[in-house]
Formats: C-alpha cells, sequence, structure tokens
C-alpha cells in the first residue's frame, strides 16, 4: 500500500504542479490539500482533496522549502 507522502511525491512529480493545490493549515497541525483544475470555460473545480498529517506537512515542507539558519 502506497503512503500518503509517496502519492502526494508521484502527483506532484510526475503529472501535477504544485500551483494546482490550495493548501489549508488547521490549529490541530493537519493540513487539508485541495487539488484544483480549470473546465473548458475557465472555472476553477475542486479535483481533489485530502488531509495531511503534521507528520507528513512536516516532511514535505522541509524538502520543497530550505529552511535557513539565523
Amino acid at each position: 500500500m502506497r503512503t500518503l507522502l509517496n502519492e502526494v511525491e508521484r502527483r506532484s512529480a510526475n503529472k501535477y504542479s504544485l500551483e494546482n493545490y490550495i493548501a489549508i493549515k488547521y490549529i490541530n497541525g493537519n493540513t487539508l490539500l485541495v487539488q484544483t483544475t480549470q473546465n473548458e470555460k475557465g472555472l476553477f473545480r475542486i479535483k481533489d482533496m485530502f488531509f495531511l498529517d503534521a507528520e507528513y506537512y512536516n516532511r514535505l515542507y522541509h524538502r520543497f522549502y530550505k529552511v535557513e539558519d539565523k
């Protein structure tokens, strides 16, 4: 069974751009990822959505954004 982190990596690396996602972070540490698409009229639609817990969010965040030490 594929883990959620692998699923996000597969989607973002193979056929989706991270620009197609909206991330909503909740106070409890979970993050809702919403994948959007446009129809032929140019209207945005929700294509897929899923939750990431705080651990997966942090792993993805640190992989895509380098945190600089100050």
